[in-house]
């Protein structure tokens, strides 16, 4: 019981709440060329936060395994973030835009993985710490064939 009661007292000092990133609109449908679209990420903590934005086309949508392909493997991507890599001090918002560049034959689905580079910890820090835990955070585009006037309700059943 004592060591229990000692460890609420330790963790909070020990334990760093860091930065926090927060994702405003995790899935996205992009059902017309011309709009403007973005990914909203904030940095809720109280460290700054570094971030590798990894943007990922799947290839087989809906199977497992689902494969994925990097965005820059891919020839001709029908969308693109221009960022790869941000950081976000405390309280800081920003917009990653997403340039729709065209209109894909079939429906496609992305992944956007964003990955806290900033947790990277030294040699020394390794051996002292028994447990490093890090989270991704991840959007989902879908990318819908370019919507003339007449489909744009047709489409928003799907």
């Amino acid at each position: 019981m004592r060591l229990i009661t000692a460890l609420l007292f330790v963790l909070p000092i020990v334990c760093n709440a860091g930065g926090k990133l927060s994702l405003k609109n995790n899935i996205i449908h992009i059902k017309k060329v011309g709009r403007d679209f973005a990914l909203e990420v904030s940095n809720s903590g109280d460290e700054m936060l570094y971030l590798e934005i990894i943007q990922e086309r799947v290839i087989n949508p809906g199977k497992q395994p689902e494969l994925r392909a990097r965005v820059e493997a891919l020839s001709d991507p029908d969308i693109f973030l221009p960022l790869s890599k941000i950081s976000l001090a405390p309280g800081q918002i920003k917009k990653i835009p997403i340039q729709v560049i065209s209109s894909p034959h079939e429906k496609q689905v992305w992944r956007v993985t964003f990955v806290n580079r900033g947790a990277l910890m030294s040699a020394s820090e390794r051996e002292l710490s028994y447990l490093n835990i890090n989270f991704n955070y991840g959007a989902v585009i879908y990318h819908y064939p370019n919507a003339h006037d007449g489909d744009e309700a047709a489409l928003q059943g799907r």
